[in-house]
């Protein structure tokens, strides 16, 4: 049995043994082309391509989002992990000619230091050097017979989007990523979006918090007196707020404890700590929710719909508590006002009750006298 087994695996790893072998011939002959093509007597990274013909390099640009996540209200910016590859052609790469295995030349972070890259940035990065992306598993070389070259990169990036929040938490915001060419003017480089699939994204990709709602994208041309003109491109995506979690957060807590407040108006008069306290608390837990909001938000000079929300829910509670204040005052009134008549009533009553009496006197008296005479 065990004769067997051995038998029927000799030829599994004799097989896997020739690919590797394959495999690996394969690699050592795409980087001696490469090693000759890259040659420092020859070939100089830090010249572009087609600059001896006179005329600009073209770099067209394809991005791979992965995810859009951790947006940032306060800090107005967001978190993006994408894939951005890169496409232009170098003549002095061309190996058409040679007998090198396989249609191109597959390389990673040490082929990308060899070679020319196009020097962009983003402009609206934060917390990313665009320059500092050539780390190993992070880079993808790949080089065609022609010379065509596709450069790709894993980024994670921190980005600046410009949010507006009058109509916070209903608000849409449009949050971009730009691309700019940092040295070479448009005599040099131009940056296009390629005419298929410019924007890829992902089967698991969302926005955390927002519905995307649509993106575009174009390029268009920064234009510098001194410098010169400098090609750009860049995406735009239109976010909608979820308002679902607000809803269950903000909203259904707040009109529950204004809903609370008017309780106190089924209390009894007289029952006043009953009343104050429970006017209080949700005034004073309203405050606080609303503040406690404020401060996940930038500071703006305008005011935006959940301040207007929150403002119209103290309102009704304090109207509450200015009712039963009201209440207060005039059914104390009207108490002293009673006790007051009352008092006035008795008086009354005595002085009749003493008038009576004496006028009863005299009558006798008088009848009396009458019978003498």
């Amino acid at each position: 049995m065990t004769l067997a087994r051995l038998t029927t695996g000799a030829p599994v790893v004799f097989l896997a043994l020739i690919t590797s072998c394959t495999v690996n011939a394969i690699r050592e002959a795409q980087d001696e082309v490469f090693s000759k093509l890259t040659n420092v007597s020859i070939y100089n990274k830090r010249v572009r391509p087609g600059y001896a013909l006179g005329i600009p390099v073209i770099v067209n640009t394809s991005i791979f989002l992965q995810s859009m996540a951790s947006t940032n209200d306060l800090h107005t910016e967001y978190t993006a992990q994408m894939i951005v590859q890169q496409t232009w052609l170098d003549q002095r790469l061309n190996y058409s000619g040679s007998a090198l295995p396989g249609s191109r030349i597959q390389g990673d972070h040490w082929h990308a230091e060899r070679i020319w890259l196009p020097s962009v940035q983003l402009t609206n990065t934060k917390t990313y050097d665009t320059n500092s992306l050539l780390q190993p598993g992070s880079t993808l070389i790949l080089i065609f017979p022609d010379g065509t070259v596709i450069f790709s990169r894993r980024m994670h990036l921190k980005l600046q989007c410009e949010m507006e929040f009058h109509k916070y938490p209903m608000d849409r915001q449009k949050c971009s990523l730009k691309i700019e060419s940092s040295t070479l003017s448009t005599k040099n480089m131009i940056l296009l979006w390629k005419k298929e699939k410019a924007l890829v994204f992902s089967d698991n990709f969302e926005v955390k918090g927002f519905q995307m709602l649509g993106y575009n994208y174009s390029s268009s041309t920064t234009e510098d007196d001194i410098a010169g003109n400098f090609s750009s491109i860049r995406a735009d995506f239109d976010l909608k707020r979820d308002f679902a979690p607000f809803l269950l957060d903000i909203y259904i807590p707040s009109i529950t404890f204004v809903i609370t407040s008017w309780f106190s108006l089924w209390i009894d008069i007289p029952a006043a700590p009953a009343r104050v306290t429970l006017g209080m608390t949700t005034f004073l837990t309203l405050v606080t929710g609303g503040k406690s909001i404020r401060e996940k938000l930038p500071r703006v000079p305008y005011v935006h719909a959940l301040d207007v929300w929150y403002l119209a829910c103290t309102g009704f509670v304090f109207f509450s508590l200015l009712e039963y204040a009201m209440v207060n005052y005039i059914y104390h009134k009207d108490n002293r006002r009673r006790q007051g008549g009352i008092r006035r009533i008795d008086s009354t009553a005595s002085l009749g009750s003493i008038t009576s009496k004496s006028s009863t006197s005299l009558y006798n008296i008088m009848a009396a006298y009458e019978q003498q005479l």
